[in-house]
């Protein structure tokens, strides 16, 4: 570490530089328009700073530091940060990202997915519909080299090893409540302050919206709609749609995605599982390809 500060002019960062960078980020971050990543960023930062305050060598020191520099950027109107902070703190991107692929999915971080794509869609019948939604069937299995013979074993692992990469990428559902808040901010004229709920009273509106005066930056409200338009385009909705005929009323049924409902009236219903996207989303359609997937299983 010496030899970096000396003979490579790698300068020394001071305890009062990386003081002065988080209280920058929590302050910024009180003042985002956003609840939800007001919220993300003071939880996170806190982490970050205690993970890395260990942290010796001078070039990652500084690195972290450039990283965090970029992050406060996001309340000056640029619209990459802001972007990527929407992204991370609704789980498009990031460590949020795989609470809501449990919760939501059925799919814990690290589990280990069968290689065949046919027993994926019987055991992860959700994952299976959003996959084959966002990428379409056909690159759900790895391509494999046939200039050579492979092992079994071999074909298992690149196999894994296309899932990885196949989830990194993947879009995973929303819950109910944070999906009806973005959708409603995406609508001309939406709600997204905290002012316009409309339990509050009038005195208490008034209150609020002092509030929002003095600490919250709201942009432009075009662009506020765009942020959300766009945001909309990468949660997919998954509709479970009972096929008709199978039960006795004949009638389909639409859940949404990751509840589990008893059905009694028949043993082994059909379903459909569709991917849609929100009528409010902009930018490129979701999903990618649109195949409508019948998953033969039983609700327990």
């Amino acid at each position: 570490m010496d030899l970096l500060v000396r003979d490579y002019g790698v300068r020394e960062v001071t305890r009062r530089e990386v003081l002065s960078l988080y209280r920058s980020i929590l302050n910024e971050g009180r003042h985002f328009f956003d609840p939800n990543v007001r919220e993300f960023i003071r939880s996170y930062a806190r982490e970050r700073f205690v993970k890395w305050r260990t942290l010796e060598h001078p070039l990652k020191i500084i690195r972290k530091l450039k990283r965090g520099r970029k992050a406060i950027r996001a309340n000056s109107g640029d619209k990459k940060p802001t972007t990527k902070l929407l992204e991370l703190a609704y789980g498009r991107i990031g460590p949020i990202k795989w609470d809501i692929m449990r919760s939501e999915v059925g799919l814990n971080h690290g589990e280990k997915l069968p290689t065949d794509p046919e027993v994926l869609k019987e055991s992860h019948p959700i994952l299976y519909s959003l996959l084959a939604s966002q990428f379409g069937t056909k690159k759900l299995k790895v391509s494999i080299p046939d200039h050579r013979k492979h092992r079994s074993r071999n074909i298992e692992n690149l196999q894994l090893k296309h899932w990885d990469k196949l989830l990194d990428q993947l879009y995973p559902p929303l819950n109910q409540q944070h999906f009806d808040f973005i959708e409603e901010a995406a609508k001309p004229l939406g709600r997204y302050k905290a002012s316009d709920n409309p339990q509050f009273t009038e005195d208490q509106r008034k209150i609020v919206q002092e509030w929002e005066s003095l600490w919250i930056k709201f942009p432009d409200e075009r662009k506020i709609t765009r942020y959300y338009t766009d945001l909309l385009t990468k949660i997919p909705i998954v509709q479970k749609i009972k096929e008709a005929g199978e039960s006795q009323s004949g009638d389909d049924h639409t859940t949404p995605a990751g509840e589990n409902e008893a059905t009694k009236q028949c043993s082994s219903p059909k379903y459909t599982y569709k991917i849609t996207k929100s009528e409010w989303a902009g930018g490129s359609p979701l999903p990618k390809a649109s195949p409508l997937d019948t998953i033969n299983f039983q609700d327990q």
